[in-house]
């Protein structure tokens, strides 16, 4: 990403954003870019994306398979197995789970920034920086 004259790197978050002491930045790959300078950002917001429908399924095969291995000898093997892909899908519940920050600019396109296996506190720290460079920026042109 090329940087602007007089215009510095504070953090990259991943290896597709860049916060600089003038704009965030994103790359879609090497076709598509978002710019947002920092005194235009107007909200971030922080949300977790994860599919239900997979919690929803666990929790029903591993009642369904409870059921079956507490009923009758002769579908034991079927609860068995109820059972265990009920615990993989909501395994695989928790572990697709991801941070999405959304940085919205006022009047602008909104950059999205979606991560998984990244913890709460360093999502958090990397809003608490660009809400510092927004500060400073705006101290500055005062």
């Amino acid at each position: 990403m090329t940087l602007l004259e007089n215009e510095v790197k504070l953090s990259s978050f991943t290896h597709s954003v860049l916060l600089t002491n003038y704009r965030i930045l994103k790359e879609y790959g090497n076709s598509y870019k978002i710019s947002i300078f920092l005194e235009k950002i107007s909200s971030i917001v922080v949300f977790y994306k994860s599919n239900p429908f997979l919690l929803f399924v666990g929790g029903f095969l591993i009642i369904a398979g409870l059921i079956l291995l507490l009923g009758v000898d002769d579908y034991q093997v079927f609860g068995a197995l109820s059972l265990i892909v009920g615990i993989a899908c909501i395994v695989l519940f928790f572990s697709t789970r991801k941070h999405v920050i959304v940085v919205s600019s006022d009047g602008g396109s909104d950059l999205g920034i979606t991560v998984k296996n990244t913890s709460t506190e360093l999502v958090e720290e990397f809003i608490t920086k660009i809400q510092e460079a927004k500060q400073k920026k705006i101290n500055a042109s005062r």
